[in-house]
């Protein structure tokens, strides 16, 4: 702006001598005081750029600082008393965090970073750090839950709907796994809080399998997802056997129902070709979902109805005194349902009308069955390799035990899992009965599962 002075001859030296005064003295706060034709004094800032490590000492409203420290541009705030960053937006930039020791987030280095944790090291925040404002994302991109502590916070919370807990005490706020999160500190007059949602995980709710040729690594109490069906492992083995065919390896810890609505079932075909009474008989899988097995036995699970159906087809090598009936029974020996009715026979003559064991079964217990051969009168042959049928059908689903609801009142032990407030929890060591649910890494303390945990 040009401002016009009038001066007459006498006045204009003690005028000017007034200005340059002036300007010597405010050369630092860089700011310039004019005299208009009226006489009044006015302030006029003289902004200015600084390109610097560190911030200038005397800064003025609106004057602009190149951090060259962190690369970013700030302006000063008077009614703030503080620098302002401008150039940025919420995620403009990635911080790596790629050693084991702990990351100290602050307001000067870390605000509108997304800071991803790549290695074994945790992370601190202190109000002294932060700023009414300050906001950044974490992203654990590790397959390990990570830890955020807390110094100096009236509170610190996780809002993810539901229940709120204040994480600011002892290990802080658990960061989950692949699980990135968007969190924001505000001030209250003295008080300094700490708000986080989870803004999403890097996977499958609770991941789907992989075999071992395909990279599929598990530890013992990892959760997967075949087929619509969960299973936990039970080694830290995993092969390329299907969950569903490798109860060695791997149980079904939930009942549910498919994708399609359809019920757990296995359909198999009878593989024994010599049978004795007291046979199990061994059968090879054409399909099954959500019921795990071996090569003779099928895992049922408590209060769930089950239709059970079996038969074999062949010839007897003589053709008198000819019997042979199965039966279902249970791992405790303990016989289900009905016997097949006899199989009559003669030298090498072939049946089309096949005995078949047949149960409707409700167990009390989680229980393997299996299908056995009760009596053989006389030496029976297989039709072919493959002679005879295997089913199990789930009817109805009852309660079950494979993740129960949490109850307080319940003693749990390492490994165990629980369904709170429409999640899956892993116990992270022995929980006793009475405890306080609380999520953590170790200790009496829950693992969230159902969230790419």
């Amino acid at each position: 702006m040009n401002i016009t002075f009038t001066l007459n001859k006498s006045k204009r030296h003690i005028i000017t001598l007034l200005v340059v005064g002036l300007l010597s003295f405010q050369s630092q706060a860089q700011v310039v005081k004019v005299i208009d034709k009226k006489g009044t004094i006015t302030d006029v800032h003289n902004n200015q750029v600084t390109t610097a490590l560190t911030a200038p000492t005397t800064p003025v409203e609106g004057d602009v600082w190149f951090d060259t420290t962190t690369n970013t541009t700030k302006i000063w705030d008077a009614d703030a008393v503080e620098w302002k960053q401008i150039n940025t937006w919420l995620g403009y930039k990635t911080v790596h965090h790629m050693v084991g020791t702990t990351l100290a987030i602050t307001d000067v280095l870390y605000n509108n970073t997304d800071i991803h944790i790549e290695s074994t090291g945790e992370l601190s925040l202190a109000s002294t750090d932060v700023n009414d404002g300050t906001n950044f994302y974490i992203t654990n991109t590790t397959g390990i839950a990570r830890a955020l502590s807390f110094t100096g916070f009236a509170g610190a919370f996780l809002r993810n709907g539901g229940a709120v807990t204040d994480v600011k005490g002892g290990t802080g706020l658990v960061l989950k796994a692949n699980t990135r999160y968007l969190c924001y500190v505000t001030k209250n007059g003295t008080d300094y809080y700490f708000n986080a949602t989870e803004a999403g995980g890097s996977g499958d709710v609770v991941p789907l399998w992989k075999s071992d040729t395909n990279g599929g690594d598990y530890a013992i109490n990892d959760i997967i997802n075949y087929d619509g069906n969960l299973y936990k492992n039970l080694t830290g083995d995993n092969f390329d056997t299907l969950p569903n065919a490798d109860a060695v390896n791997w149980e079904v810890i939930a009942n549910s129902v498919s994708p399609t609505g359809n019920p757990n079932y296995l359909q198999a075909e009878i593989s024994t070709t010599g049978v004795a009474v007291g046979t199990h008989l061994a059968f090879t899988v054409n399909e099954s979902r959500g019921l795990a097995h071996t090569t003779n036995a099928i895992s049922l699970k408590q209060g769930t109805t089950y239709l059970l159906r079996g038969a074999v087809s062949g010839f007897f090598s003589s053709s008198t005194n000819n019997e042979l009936r199965l039966q279902w029974e249970d791992a405790n020996g303990v016989k289900i349902g009905e016997l097949s009715r006899q199989m009559p026979g003669s030298t090498y003559q072939q049946y089309a009308e096949v005995p078949e064991a047949s149960a409707v079964y409700t167990p009390t217990a989680d229980i393997d069955v299996h299908l056995e051969v009760v009596t053989e009168s006389s030496e029976f042959t297989a039709q072919g390799t493959l002679f005879g049928y295997l089913q199990v059908i789930e009817l109805s689903r009852g309660g079950g035990t494979g993740i129960a609801l949490y109850d307080v009142n319940t003693d749990y032990s390492t490994g165990d899992s629980v369904i709170k407030d429409e999640k899956i929890y892993i116990a992270n060591g022995n929980v006793p009965s009475g405890t306080a649910f609380a999520e953590g890494t170790t200790g009496a303390t829950w693992k969230e599962i159902s969230a790419g945990g």
